[in-house]
């Protein structure tokens, strides 16, 4: 597995969806499964599988990440895996610190390099 140099290109205007995050084995079945896009106008949206949110980002130097607060709507999931996974997945997102695209993945991950979540 090779990482892209800029990575950007790579990143922006791809829909991605979750593969694995921390605390999950599998994904509740009547959840859908969480996406995220970055759009080439510094703006993230992504569904966590109850609700759709977004914000601003920017990409700084070698794939540093920096997410805004991302704003959501607030409906709550008829199982409560499916907001056990919002929760982890919005803290995924809001703890990216930087990101890695392969051919075939992305995966962010926090300040120590480790991976919060994946997305192919």
């Amino acid at each position: 597995c090779t990482t892209s140099a800029g990575g950007e290109e790579e990143l922006v205007g791809r829909v991605w969806t979750l593969e694995s995050i921390e605390g999950f084995t599998s994904f509740p079945s009547d959840v859908a499964t969480p996406t995220i896009r970055f759009a080439p106008d510094g703006l993230l949206s992504g569904n966590t599988g109850c609700n759709g949110g977004g914000a601003a980002y920017r990409i700084e130097g070698d794939n540093l990440l920096v997410i805004e607060p991302m704003t959501m709507t607030k409906r709550a999931c008829a199982n409560p895996e499916g907001n056990r996974l919002e929760s982890a997945y919005v803290a995924a997102v809001q703890n990216a610190h930087s990101f890695r695209v392969t051919p075939t993945t992305l995966e962010l991950l926090n300040e120590s390099g480790e991976v919060l979540a994946r997305f192919p």
